[in-house]
């Protein structure tokens, strides 16, 4: 394993979290979660690995699709993530871009 895939493993562990939220019955509409908290929560759960993983300022910037395929009933607990990365161009940013890719080479 290359430094850089150790380095990369090291960031996924350190990255990892755990957060239930309940679903209680002020944020349900027709007794399952609204959408837009579940939403809600994707996005703050998402914040936090992704800015220990990356350490750059983390925002979202677009969600292309996402498909409720099944109902959260109140009184569940449950928890979401994922993320990306973009540069101050607002342009996508490698997540090590600073970490050489190999022993000795300049990154």
């Amino acid at each position: 394993m290359t430094s850089r895939e150790q380095e990369i493993q090291r960031r996924i562990a350190s990255s990892k979290i755990g957060i239930s939220k309940a679903v209680f019955p002020f944020i349900t509409n027709h007794h399952t979660l609204f959408g837009d908290t579940a939403l809600g929560w994707m996005d703050e759960i998402s914040f936090i690995p992704a800015t220990r993983f990356c350490r750059l300022s983390i925002v979202t910037v677009s969600s292309d699709r996402v498909d409720f395929k099944h109902p959260i009933p109140g009184g569940s607990i449950t928890g979401i993530f994922r993320f990306v990365a973009i540069d101050e161009d607002r342009r996508r940013r490698a997540i090590l871009a600073d970490f050489p890719m190999e022993k000795g080479e300049a990154a």
